[in-house]
């Protein structure tokens, strides 16, 4: 049972319907392209389609590629297809029968495909009640709990649905992200609970109501589905106090492999935002190296993890599934990562990532645009580059929200990702900020170069993907004369470099796009 809605009441109800009868049920995300979509239906092989007026057009279009052979229904009257609600009334209705069984896939979840086409992860009902279980023991719920549920249902966001239900709960469903909206009704409906992912936490920090709104019932806000800045999580704690609880996990085993909670985030200084936290309670999570084995504190291994939680397989590729659990049962996620004596993983990089300069240092990208990004949050995202080069450069891209907040504070007209690439004093403040990130840096690591790209990059386009993933191999491919530019031995006025540090924490910078040293 696929469907292509936005967050609303009949979604969870079908997803519910099918989780109890057995079914296969398969959430699209609406931003993924419509060869994505068609993609999954025929992967999945589903059968029964529903949709709504406001994807009416994106369901036409896959209805003239995939056929009649589905059935077509709609949330909605529109006329265009069948009412599936209108249909179901006319239905004979009983005692609901639970038909599922713990091992059967009632889940099919499509990964975004930093590599290629998206997998499809099947997800069994013990997987599920795994998920929910991990929820419930990973932070402090708070009675009669209401959650607002922003992001779109078919991810993170919605693995939260039933846990809430369980505890008696109330859940509040928003369609997209709005932070005023968000704001307003955290005070009307009292929320206790919310799920974002870090661009939404940050766009709720920046917003102008944020100081005076009515936030004293958010008892927890969670934040997961992409690394989040440290620096922004402690101005998170200033600004709504102690209730925040960090989320690491993949769709092969969903939302809860590691957590930081509420008592985690206590202490801002104490370094601990930096780390992806500790396994979800009654969880098997180790470091294992190349050869399985298990490696010390300190030392580098891939984050594997083991157990109920983990998917069945990949549908329809078992060379792929081979490739990510082994013969011992560890899901292996590709990410690697350290053990601290406090027990907290501390993630590198993705292993697939890791990049190796012309002198043959090898560099972690990912703790290079951290370590940047900590200190500028004009930057949504940034890609390294330098791999077999002999200094690194970054494309750079504008955090839209912040982008947009910060014109605002500045009097500028245009908020365009055009305009503010080309600004002087936000290249002026991206230069200071990413010379101040490069402190943190090895000589081998440091952004010597870089342009800022005068797009937004949103989750599901072509740079990444819906979870937002860098897609770092298409990145290279379609922006190959940008990374040009950028090693050129007379670079263009689109090319910067960053401020140069005089001292640790002090940067000396006097113009916003001095190129004082070219290179071949």
């Amino acid at each position: 049972m696929a469907q292509l809605s936005g967050n609303r009441p009949e979604l969870f109800c079908i997803v519910a319907a099918a989780y109890i009868h057995g079914l296969r049920s398969v959430t699209l995300h609406a931003a993924a392209s419509i060869s994505d979509h068609a993609h999954i239906l025929r992967d999945s092989q589903a059968k029964l389609f529903i949709t709504e007026d406001y994807h009416a057009k994106s369901a036409a279009e896959l209805k003239a590629i995939a056929g009649e052979e589905l059935g077509w229904f709609s949330h909605d009257r529109n006329g265009v297809v069948r009412n599936f609600w209108a249909e179901a009334e006319a239905l004979a209705s009983g005692k609901i029968k639970v038909r599922s069984a713990p091992d059967r896939v009632i889940r099919l979840a499509y990964t975004g495909g930093t590599t290629g086409k998206s997998k499809g992860v099947m997800l069994t009902d013990r997987s599920l009640l795994t998920n929910t279980l991990l929820w419930l023991s990973a932070f402090a719920w708070p009675d009669q709990v209401r959650y607002l549920c922003v992001a779109p249902m078919s991810h993170g966001a919605g693995s939260l649905i039933l846990p809430v239900l369980m505890r008696g709960g109330t859940v509040v469903l928003h369609r997209g992200f709005d932070a005023g909206r968000i704001l307003a009704d955290i005070g009307h409906h009292d929320i206790d609970v919310i799920w974002l992912v870090p661009t939404m936490l940050y766009g709720l920090l920046d917003h102008e109501d944020t100081a005076r709104a009515e936030l004293s019932s958010l008892k927890a806000v969670v934040y997961s589905g992409a690394p989040a800045s440290p620096t922004r999580i402690a101005q998170a704690l200033d600004v709504l106090g102690p209730m925040m609880v960090q989320a690491y996990g993949q769709t092969e085993a969903p939302n809860t492999i590691l957590i930081l909670d509420q008592s985690d985030h206590s202490d801002a200084s104490s370094g601990r935002l930096h780390s992806a936290g500790r396994p979800a309670p009654g969880l098997q999570v180790a470091l294992l190296d190349e050869g399985g084995r298990q490696v010390g504190q300190g030392d580098v291994g891939e984050i594997c993890v083991r157990g109920p939680l983990v998917m069945r397989g990949y549908r329809n590729q078992p060379e792929r599934t081979a490739e990510a659990i082994d013969s011992d049962g560890w899901l292996h996620t590709g990410d690697i990562a350290t053990l601290d004596d406090n027990g907290d993983v501390w993630i590198i990089d993705r292993k697939e990532e890791l990049i190796t300069s012309a002198a043959g240092t090898t560099m972690s990208p990912c703790r290079i645009e951290k370590a940047i990004k900590a200190e500028c949050d004009l930057i949504g995202a940034m890609t390294t580059i330098g791999a077999a080069r002999s200094f690194n450069t970054a494309l750079i891209v504008l955090d839209a929200q912040t982008a947009i907040a910060y014109a605002a504070r500045n009097g500028l007209a245009d908020a365009s990702a055009q305009a503010l690439a080309a600004d002087a004093e936000v290249i002026a403040q991206i230069a200071t900020d990413v010379g101040r990130g490069n402190t943190k840096l090895s000589r081998a690591e440091r952004i010597e170069r870089f342009t800022v790209l005068p797009v937004f990059w949103e989750p599901g386009g072509d740079e990444m993907t819906l979870t937002m993933k860098l897609k770092r191999k298409r990145i290279a491919q379609k922006y190959a004369a940008e990374i040009a530019d950028l090693y050129s031995a007379e670079p263009p006025s689109t090319v910067h470099e960053p401020c140069t540090a005089t001292l640790p924490g002090r940067i000396s910078c006097s113009r916003a796009t001095p190129l004082r040293r070219t290179r071949s």
